[in-house]
């Protein structure tokens, strides 16, 4: 092998190593970033920093959602009691944004990794889709429940709640909020009244 081919093959092996290496120490901060859960304290200083940003946000281009095909009834399981109660899907209902029970299973889903990702206690109160648990007074969406410092935060999940709470437990400047069918990259300083109500008990 020639010299300057040894050269070069050092070179990449250097480079390789350095890109592995950025990789490695990327993704061990991303996994430490929340070694404990965040106390009420710093929740408060890390929204008075998001006030505080002079950031410009870009504004993306909407992307579409695609329409999905909905079923014409969802089958709820209650843990809680084990009766099943049947929801008929709204005629107004035409994308799954309108009906929160038909991407509960995603809701659950986006909460649990969320709950992980950031240490903090929360889940949904799903009783609401429970026709014997509340002897026939439905709700049309689950409660978001957040534990901080051993009290909860209650609230009616609405369609963006997850996205906000995502960009902001990873330190973003926007985040993508869904208007009707499109979503909008909006700066998420915009919603720190809802994060503070979804996340500080009152």
């Amino acid at each position: 092998m020639s010299k300057k081919l040894l050269f070069l093959l050092l070179i990449s092996i250097t480079a390789f190593a350095g890109i592995s290496s950025f990789a490695q120490d990327a993704k061990k901060e991303e996994k430490e970033k929340y070694p404990v859960a965040p106390s009420r304290k710093m929740i408060e200083a890390m929204l008075k920093e998001l006030a505080a940003r002079q950031i410009q946000v870009q504004e993306k281009a909407a992307v579409a959602q695609a329409v999905e095909q909905l079923p014409e009834s969802v089958t709820y399981h209650c843990e809680l009691c084990t009766n099943d109660t049947v929801h008929k899907r709204p005629p107004i209902a035409t994308r799954s944004s309108m009906w929160p029970i038909s991407h509960l299973k995603h809701d659950r889903e986006q909460v649990a990794a969320l709950s992980k990702y950031c240490k903090l206690e929360m889940f949904l109160d799903e009783e609401g889709f429970c026709g014997s648990c509340t002897k026939g007074k439905l709700r049309d969406r689950p409660l978001i429940v957040v534990i901080l410092n051993q009290e909860e935060a209650r609230n009616e999940l609405q369609e963006n709640d997850l996205r906000v709470l995502d960009a902001f437990f990873r330190g973003k400047d926007d985040v993508d909020i869904q208007r009707g069918t499109n979503y909008q990259s909006e700066p998420l300083r915009n919603y720190i009244p809802r994060i503070r109500r979804l996340l500080i008990p009152r």
